[in-house]
C-alpha cells in the first residue's frame, strides 16, 4: 500500500518531466483504482500527448481478462501511430532526421 502510494506520489511530481506521448488504458469495473482518476493526471500534458483508453465492463488487470487480445490490440494501434517502423525495426527521430554522406551528395 505504501508503495503504491509513493509511486503515485512520485508520478505527479515527475509529470512536467515527461517529454513522450503517454496512453493510459483504464476498465471501467476496476475496483482496484478509480476509473476516471488518470483523466486528471493526462489533462496537465500538452495538448494531444497524454491519451486515455476507458476499456467498457473491464477490470484492473487488463490483459487478464478474457478478451486480453483486443485490449492488445488497442496498444498496438496506438504505437503504431506513434512510433516510426522502417524494415522491421523501430526507428529513433535522430536515425530518421540524421543525412548520410551519400544523401548529402545526392541533393
Amino acid at each position: 500500500f505504501f508503495s503504491m502510494k509513493a509511486a503515485l506520489k512520485a508520478v505527479w511530481q515527475q509529470r512536467p518531466h515527461i517529454r513522450c506521448p503517454v496512453l493510459i488504458v483504464q476498465g471501467t469495473d476496476d475496483r482496484l483504482v478509480d476509473p476516471l482518476a488518470p483523466e486528471d493526471w493526462l489533462r496537465e500534458f500538452d495538448e494531444g500527448a497524454g491519451h486515455f483508453v476507458s476499456l467498457p465492463d473491464r477490470l484492473h488487470e487488463l490483459l487478464n481478462e478474457p478478451d486480453w487480445r483486443s485490449t492488445a490490440q488497442t496498444v498496438i494501434e496506438w504505437l503504431h501511430a506513434r512510433v516510426p517502423v522502417e524494415s522491421g525495426r523501430v526507428t529513433s527521430n535522430a536515425e530518421r532526421t540524421a543525412e548520410t554522406p551519400e544523401q548529402n551528395s545526392h541533393s
